[in-house]
């Protein structure tokens, strides 16, 4: 941990980011990160893929910066696309489509690598919530991106649907990880 310098230090935690009793609690109980995946694809190739991946990243990566390289990749896709159709309503050249499915595979692949770095080196709640975080807003371009596919721009009640439906789906997952510390996913 790196002291935070402020103006206003109390003398009992000296402007440390977390309480000495925290860090100790996370030292003495390890996170253990519970998820539960069944996609065919995942369990034939992915997974194997992933951790044969895993292998190549330097122990010093923290697993934070895996999580915003693919966010970033994301990001810059669904970017493309805005460009090209800034109002939902244009068509766009199939090259940026299949640039942005070139993006979603690494941006699955990088969000994979993130949680075995975790577990290579620290493993704690921060970069779950890291990771979902970014997630959460990953879901948000790669929506906005299906509807431009779909030319959803002239049609706001189905824009609509479509993101109510895709950030309702990712709220009960993780609302369900809330309720059961497990978290299902492909089920």
């Amino acid at each position: 941990m790196y002291p935070l310098r402020s103006k206003k230090c109390n003398s009992s935690d000296e402007g440390w980011v977390m309480q000495a009793e925290q860090i100790n609690h996370l030292k003495d109980f390890p996170y253990i990160y519970n998820a539960c995946a069944g996609s065919v694809l995942e369990l034939l190739f992915l997974q194997r893929f992933w951790i044969w991946l895993a292998k190549f990243i330097p122990i010093w990566v923290s697993p934070c910066l895996i999580t915003c390289v693919g966010l970033s990749i994301n990001v810059a896709c669904c970017s493309l696309v805005l460009y090209f159709s800034p109002d939902i309503k244009e068509e766009v050249p199939s090259w940026v489509f299949l640039l942005c499915a070139f993006g979603i595979f690494l941006y699955q692949t990088f969000d994979a690598l993130d949680g075995k770095q975790a577990i290579r080196v620290q493993n704690t709640q921060l970069e779950e919530y890291y990771d979902h975080g970014c997630d959460a807003v990953s879901t948000v371009f790669v929506t906005l991106a299906i509807s431009v596919a779909l030319q959803l721009g002239s049609s706001p009640s189905l824009l609509f649907i479509l993101f109510l439906v895709s950030v309702l789906s990712f709220f009960s997952a993780h609302w369900q990880d809330h309720v059961t510390h497990v978290i299902l996913f492909g089920r």
